[in-house]
């Protein structure tokens, strides 16, 4: 059997086919750098939110009396706080995972 066939060169093998990452390519600077997914993410949740309780606002003000109107207009606001609710929540449970994995730049993302 040829000896040269036999041995693989592993180290080799590696820098040819094994992806090449940089600092910036690794998920946590995704998570936690300065203009991150997270930061993203909830400031368009907060402008969503916003913008549906005033919508729902206005629609309760120029219900006109109607029930079904104004029952329309209550769910949208319902809807709008609960999702205040969920984006609080989700706050806390982004803050809980940067502890617990140790994403410094969670943390810091939310002035800490």
């Amino acid at each position: 059997m040829n000896n040269q066939i036999s041995q693989i060169h592993f180290d080799y093998l590696q820098k040819v086919t094994a992806p090449q990452f940089n600092n910036s390519t690794r998920l946590a600077n995704l998570v936690s750098g300065p203009i991150s997914i997270v930061t993203i993410s909830f400031f368009g949740a907060g402008v969503l939110l916003l913008l549906y309780l005033i919508s729902g606002g206005f629609s309760y003000m120029l219900s006109g009396g109607d029930p079904k109107k104004v029952e329309s207009a209550k769910g949208k606001i319902t809807n709008a706080l609960l999702g205040f609710v969920l984006v609080i929540f989700a706050f806390f449970i982004v803050q809980a995972l940067g502890l617990i994995l140790g994403l410094d730049g969670v943390i810091q993302v939310f002035g800490r």
